[in-house]
């Protein structure tokens, strides 16, 4: 499917999101320094989304949520960002179960990680633009924010191979 053997090493972009009113649905474009026509695809191997302190103290009942996650296309909002919309290729929903006293606490690992690079090639292949690092919150009193690691590596694609990765992704958008 590749041209050439592509890049060697592995490549990382880190990005915050922020919501500017509470319990909304909002995105930021990772920056990528390459256009939709470059013939290239975008090998993820590895996701981390850092889901700081100041989220997890404000899951406090079972009305309150954080969903995270990746998608490839600005038409993605808050009513379809699930996994089954096909633009949305990687999503974590955090959410309390309350089954004990509430003061019970336990500990959450940070951050949480998505590892693609056992998969068939080495990852998870996706066009290069548009993608966005997505948040959405329910229940909560105040703003926040996120970050997230995109570990990926660049792949040269012949004129077909790089045809059939934008029909594919794009063939499956509902």
């Amino acid at each position: 499917m590749a041209k050439t053997k592509g890049e060697q090493y592995v490549n990382l972009i880190a990005v915050q999101t922020v919501q500017t009113v509470i319990n909304t649905y909002v995105r930021t474009e990772l920056q990528i320094g390459l256009n939709m026509f470059d013939k290239y695809g975008f090998l993820i191997q590895r996701l981390e989304y850092d889901i700081g302190v100041n989220v997890l103290e404000q899951l406090t009942t079972v009305a309150d949520n954080v969903v995270v996650g990746l998608v490839s296309a600005s038409s993605v909002a808050a009513t379809n960002f699930t996994m089954v919309n096909p633009d949305v290729l990687d999503i974590v929903i955090l959410c309390p179960v309350v089954d004990a006293a509430p003061a019970s606490r336990s500990i959450q690992r940070m951050p949480v990680v998505h590892d693609f690079s056992t998969l068939k090639g080495g990852g998870l292949l996706v066009p290069p633009r548009p993608l966005y690092a997505a948040l959405y919150t329910t229940g909560f009193a105040h703003t926040v924010g996120i970050f997230t690691r995109v570990y990926f590596t660049l792949v040269p694609l012949s004129d077909s191979d790089y045809l059939e990765l934008l029909e594919t992704r794009r063939g499956f958008t509902y």
